[in-house]
């Protein structure tokens, strides 16, 4: 009796030095799992951005909403004109975000020394398109592409352009609500044969029929890229 309890000491203190020398303890604690929850905050968090597509969403989503347009197509518009730079001005004397001109800031009365206000030049943007809109007679089943297609022409090139180019497309029996149709009798209006005819084409030559077909198609895919990127 006396030799086994002999023995089972000395094999539990081999067990001992065992788990000594392998450095392992003997009540070992669980090992906590971390996760984001238990992170601490940080002290300065980086504030929230609130602007998706420019630094001016708010001005624009306010002005748009007053003049019923979609605030995303008006950043569209206002990206082509300028790609959002406040400073933008061309050679024809537009200026702002919405490239708007000395004519049209005097045709609303709006003070010329403040046209870069960015309140007031997206203001005067949208409505002058809200304006074209209600310039033009459009049939009640109108695709609403053809229409703002229209809208957005005569706000590139000028409207008297696109009522010409509607007459050229009546008087040839074809549809002057499709913007399809138009282009092709905006591109004919660098023909002498075609802005000949003052009866019809009454604004005379025009010879940058590209440059307002590509600023049409500029904003409508950055449009519809606005729309996949935030809601309404």
């Amino acid at each position: 009796m006396k030799q086994n309890k002999t023995k089972f000491i000395l094999a539990l203190l081999a067990l001992v030095a065992a788990i000594t020398a392998l450095n392992v303890p003997l009540n070992r604690e669980p090992v906590p799992t971390t996760t984001r929850d238990s992170l601490a905050p940080l002290e300065n968090p980086a504030p929230r951005r609130e602007d998706v597509i420019s630094p001016y969403d708010s001005i624009i989503r306010r002005v748009a909403l007053r003049y019923g347009y979609d605030w995303r197509f008006i950043s569209a518009v206002a990206y082509t004109e300028s790609k959002f730079n406040n400073d933008a001005a061309s050679g024809a004397g537009a200026v702002g975000l919405m490239q708007i001109t000395p004519i049209v800031a005097e045709r609303y009365g709006a003070p010329l020394d403040s046209l870069a206000d960015p309140a007031l030049n997206i203001e005067l943007g949208v409505k002058l398109l809200a304006h074209y809109g209600d310039c033009f007679t459009f049939p009640a089943d109108i695709d609403p592409k053809d229409r703002i297609s229209i809208v957005l022409a005569s706000y590139n090139c000028g409207i008297g352009h696109l009522f010409d180019v509607r007459r050229l497309a009546q008087n040839n029996g074809e549809d002057h609500n499709s913007w399809d149709v138009l282009q092709k009798y905006l591109r004919m209006k660098n023909d002498p044969a075609v802005y000949g005819d003052s009866t019809v084409v009454r604004c005379g030559k025009f010879e940058d029929h590209r440059q307002t077909i590509g600023f049409v198609r500029k904003v409508l895919n950055r449009y519809d890229y606005y729309c996949g990127l935030t809601e309404i």
